[in-house]
């Protein structure tokens, strides 16, 4: 999830329930920009998209200014493919747009595209006299995921847009070589890529009461009117009040925008559930021994770095002699360095013998990797809420994906997916169209598997009989209050343990769940702890 301003105005970064939208304002500020005009990808044509002869852009006041500058002959080597084209449109014609398009629908390509327009506009004003743009345009992009900015970054560098990112690691590493990369940021750039943290920060508020830089607010009632709003996502609920307290928070209305819905629907993705019978806090998975064995680039998500690094030692330990396990096993999480998260996505790019990354959910958003096979997902960290307190840590939505007998029927239902698209002309569609929705649902519940990847338990032995009689046995209470205090003598241990030895070293390691079940089950009443 990122969002995005135009013209040094900051965005707010939203995520409710399964939202997650790209803002874009546009409000009238001047920034110094670099020359772009190298960039390849804009041509505008000379006349309006459907003026009549001896109609140009002289009499274009009579135009909207969509019409007059003849967005619709754009010509892009980008896959925004004519609705690619909505964007621009909407913003020149001053009307806010909500636009809801799946995964790999070029939102990248959506900001861009955006951007060149106005910059042309800023350039030679005549192209479309009644539009109205500052004189050197800037963006200011704002990413949850260090992943996503970089990405960001050298998406911007390609398209020939001069960027700066400023997070935790790229201010490391720039007063290192003694830069200020706030000072960077106030000229000579098209594009300011941000943390969510560094909204807070000195640097940014300093930057924002430099003369080419407006005050930047959250709330879109605080900005003047005029100023068009655009949110990209691919996971708006179709609910109502989800909808509404959405478009709320935007600052805007039903029936007072343009909404666009295309399926989120990905027919090219097979969705499959399994059941991991192995539990979560052990240290063996047999039910990804499968990973190992086909070869094929798969990435594993795992809620918190202790899972990611116990995924990462057992794919380890089913590798023969002779391996470079680190090279064909990567981690990728927050506590290593940035420089080697970015070489584990380099080295997934590009070498084959880099097969699997083990990775946090840091890298689970807009992230664009081609060579990616197979994703696995976990969701340990739900299933361990959901104990504590009694509480439902389960969001109402994937309950009902994981409980339907159809994945892609119930993923219709709650995104309000129309069953068709209407199918886009322009010739990368019809060069390279889009998988068509498929005759027989290939999910896992209307197509069940039958593969020897699949993992069966086998059957556990019954529990041997105890040597300690019933009536010795501890009580329910008496094993809650001997959990309680195994849990602080195993957290005391922790806190203690030398980080030199011990400071990757999981918690749950200094004494495991199912050791402090096993204790307790050996100990008769006479011997309880008081």
């Amino acid at each position: 999830m990122y969002a995005s301003a135009f013209a040094s105005v900051s965005s707010l970064v939203v995520h409710i329930a399964f939202a997650t939208l790209y803002l874009f304002v546009v409000p009238d500020i001047a920034r110094c920009l670099a020359n772009i005009s190298h960039t390849p990808l804009l041509f505008l044509s000379s006349l309006p998209a459907h003026s009549s002869p001896g109609h140009g852009l002289a009499h274009s006041h009579t135009l909207s200014p969509a019409t007059a500058l003849g967005v619709s002959s754009l010509h892009i080597s980008l896959r925004g493919r004519r609705r690619s084209l909505l964007l621009p449109r909407k913003v020149l014609d001053k009307i806010d747009l909500v636009a809801v398009t799946p995964t790999g629908s070029s939102k990248t390509g959506f900001l861009f595209l955006t951007i060149i327009v106005m910059i042309a506009i800023a350039a030679n004003p005549s192209l479309c006299p009644s539009a109205s743009f500052p004189k050197d345009p800037a963006i200011v992009v704002v990413c949850p995921t260090n992943s996503i900015e970089q990405q960001m970054e050298e998406n911007m560098a390609k398209l020939g847009i001069r960027a700066v990112m400023i997070n935790a690691d790229t201010m490391a590493a720039a007063r290192i070589r003694g830069e200020d990369l706030w000072s960077k940021a106030r000229a000579g750039i098209s594009m300011l890529i941000l943390g969510p943290e560094k909204l807070i920060s000195k640097g940014f508020q300093d930057l924002l009461k430099c003369d080419s830089f407006m005050t930047i607010v959250f709330m879109r009632a605080r900005f003047r009117s005029g100023i068009p709003l655009i949110g990209l996502t691919a996971t708006l609920l179709s609910e109502p009040a989800i909808a509404d307290a959405i478009f709320n928070l935007l600052g805007v209305n039903r029936g007072e925008f343009y909404l666009l819905r295309r399926s989120n629907a990905r027919h090219d993705i097979q969705i499959l559930f399994r059941t991991l019978h192995s539990g979560i806090d052990g240290l063996g998975f047999p039910e990804l021994a499968w990973v190992v064995k086909n070869q094929d680039k798969t990435i594993i998500f795992g809620t918190t770095i202790s899972l990611v690094f116990r995924i990462k030692i057992y794919l380890d330990s089913l590798l023969p002699k002779g391996v470079d396990r680190d090279l064909r096993v990567r981690a990728y999480h927050s506590i290593n360095w940035p420089d080697k998260n970015l070489e584990t996505i380099e080295l997934f790019k590009t070498n084959p013998l880099c097969q699997i990354i083990v990775s946090t959910n840091g890298l689970a958003q807009g992230n664009d990797i081609s060579v990616i096979k197979t994703v696995i997902q976990s969701d340990a960290e739900n299933a361990a809420d959901a104990k504590k307190d009694g509480t439902v840590a389960m969001d109402r939505p994937v309950a009902e994906i994981i409980s339907s007998r159809c994945k892609p029927f119930i993923q219709d239902n709650l995104f309000g997916n129309p069953a068709e698209d209407t199918p886009c002309l322009c010739k990368t569609c019809t060069t390279l169209p889009p998988t068509a929705r498929p005759t027989i649902c290939r999910c896992s519940d209307c197509l069940p598997e039958v593969s020897a990847d699949i993992y069966t338990p086998k059957p556990k032995d019954k529990k041997p009989p105890s040597d300690i009689p019933a009536s010795h046995r501890l009580t329910k209470p008496m094993k809650e209050v001997g959990t309680a205090r195994l849990e602080e003598f195993r957290l005391t241990v922790w806190f203690e343990a030398s980080d030199l030895t011990s400071g990757l070293t999981p918690l749950a390691e200094f004494l495991p769940d199912d050791v402090i079940r096993l204790i307790l089950d050996r100990i008769s009443t006479p011997h309880c702890l008081v």
